[in-house]
């Protein structure tokens, strides 16, 4: 008897265990509201995860998909670029209004211009490539280039224009280019028709230019390269070609080469055509006859510090579009 009243008793302490055990388990609302705060915890006690700058973003994006903290820190580096590089003057005899394709807020780095000649062979056409960097980027850098054309061309273009026509200068056309750890870089190139000769520019270091008095310009070539190297130093380059026309083209080349060697320059080692400015083995000097007319290359290199020259445009102007 006291046996089956003990087996009764612990089944009826087990359905009650069973019974309360029902009444504790937790309703949906309870789960919720744990889940909340446990999301609001301290983030001492969660686990930390990345976070975008200037952004609340923590999820990385999906394989095969733009990753915003890389674009973030892209585009540091292309405003650092841009702030790193010091631009270059055209040059004091350059045609007029061709500054009015450079923006006030951008950077010349690079220009050519090539009268009546190109690639080192005569032409009856004026080509000119002006390449400025600015901060804009993607449609920004777009209408600012667009505006600065409709400006030199007198005329509001559309807004998908990519090329402009000026009544005295011919036709030009731009590109946009915004590589992935560069400032962006703008192209514009100007083309028309060259019916005269033009005078030979201007360039430091030319000792030769005296010889070719009595002598007619075809045409020239005449660039200038800038590059940032790193450490607040800069290399520039400029580059002088022109053909010239002379009824004794083998003894011009020897007047030319007689100016230079006169000014101390000195034969290269290696190519005896190459004649190098005193000092420095990175001005240069060359000569090429072909019956009446005559090839010459001038170039020179040099390196300078971190600071503007004069008539450089983009010097510590506020970044805002023309």
């Amino acid at each position: 008897m006291r046996g089956r009243f003990e087996i009764q008793l612990t089944g009826a302490a087990l359905v009650v265990a069973l019974a309360s055990g029902a009444c504790r388990e937790t309703p949906p609302a309870a789960v919720e509201k744990r889940a909340a705060t446990e999301k609001s915890a301290p983030a001492d006690k969660r686990a930390a995860a990345p976070t975008i700058p200037g952004t609340a973003a923590q999820v990385a994006p999906k394989p095969g998909q733009p990753d915003p903290r890389v674009d973030a820190m892209r585009a540091g580096i292309r405003r650092a670029h841009f702030d790193a590089q010091q631009a270059v003057p055209l040059p004091a005899d350059a045609p007029d209004g061709l500054a009015g394709l450079v923006p006030k807020s951008a950077k010349l780095v690079e220009f050519e211009i090539h009268r009546r000649m190109h690639l080192l062979k005569p032409t009856t056409r004026r080509r000119i490539v002006l390449r400025w960097l600015t901060r804009l980027e993607g449609e920004a850098a777009h209408a600012l280039a667009r505006r600065t054309a409709g400006m030199w061309s007198g005329a509001p273009l559309p807004q998908d224009a990519t090329t402009a026509r000026h009544p005295a200068w011919g036709a030009l056309r731009w590109s946009v280019h915004t590589p992935a750890e560069r400032a962006t870089r703008v192209e514009m190139v100007l083309e028309a028709d060259e019916p005269e000769a033009p005078p030979l520019p201007a360039v430091p270091e030319a000792p030769w230019r005296t010889a070719l008095a009595d002598a007619t310009i075809v045409g020239f070539e005449h660039g200038r390269y800038h590059a940032q190297r790193g450490a607040g130093t800069y290399t520039d380059l400029e580059r002088l070609s022109a053909i010239v026309r002379s009824d004794d083209g083998e003894g011009l080349k020897r007047r030319l080469e007689q100016a230079v060697l006169a000014a101390g320059y000195t034969r290269d080692d290696d190519d005896p055509r190459v004649l190098r400015a005193p000092g420095t083995a990175r001005t240069t000097f060359t000569a090429r006859a072909e019956e009446t007319r005559l090839t010459v290359h001038h170039q020179r290199r040099w390196t300078r510090r971190a600071q503007a020259e004069p008539g450089a445009t983009g010097q510590d102007t506020p970044d805002r579009e023309r």
